[in-house]
């Protein structure tokens, strides 16, 4: 009896009538504005949110890359104060150009408060090697054995790395200064060798 009721059902729905006409014309309307709107409105939006998607993962790792530069920053800047720390004590124990004047008064004062005579000087010019330059002095002394060990003490206490190289001593007779009124008892010649901050490297 259900199966009969279906039927005519089926059976009374006619295309040609007006009213189902209607039916039919509003249910295509209704699926034609349903495709139209997402062709329309919402396809297009999918395509910026994928884009804004996109845009968003190239912000993250942005930002990820950002925090592990951060995270470096104070390490990178302890690195570089110790890097400026160990530049300034090369630079004491270095003299630059400049200070060479003051490297030679230094070695001057230091053979004059030893009780030496200093009865020759000779600079020598200054030699590239890598990261500094090397200067070499040329020195000839006259004195005594103790007043020799007490110059070659004080270089050692100046505040530049001076290397002391190539000593000879060989006696003399007689020989005073006419400045302490002591007894010269031995020659010597050596050479210093100072070692010059090369700024331009």
């Amino acid at each position: 009896m259900e199966k009969n009721r279906g039927n005519d059902m089926a059976g009374k729905f006619d295309i040609n009538d007006p009213k189902n006409k209607k039916v039919v014309i509003a249910v295509f309307l209704g699926i034609a504005l349903i495709v139209g709107f997402y062709y329309l409105l919402l396809s297009p939006q999918g395509d910026v949110i994928s884009g804004l998607e996109t845009e968003v993962n190239q912000k993250k790792a942005e930002y990820s890359r950002l925090v592990a530069l951060e995270k470096r920053v104070a390490d990178l800047k302890a690195e570089i104060e110790n890097n400026n720390a160990r530049i300034e004590i090369a630079k004491k124990l270095l003299p630059t150009q400049q200070e060479l004047p003051k490297l030679l008064r230094e070695v001057t004062y230091a053979s004059q408060s030893a009780d030496l005579s200093l009865e020759s000087f000779k600079p020598g010019k200054l030699e590239p090697k890598g990261d500094y330059l090397e200067f070499r002095i040329d020195l000839s002394l006259k004195g005594n054995f103790h007043s020799l060990g007490y110059f070659l003490s004080n270089l050692s206490l100046l505040p530049r790395i001076i290397n002391v190289g190539d000593i000879s001593i060989s006696g003399v007779s007689g020989s005073s200064s006419s400045q302490t009124k002591k007894t010269h008892t031995i020659s010597s010649s050596l050479n210093l060798v100072a070692y010059i901050y090369n700024e331009k490297k």
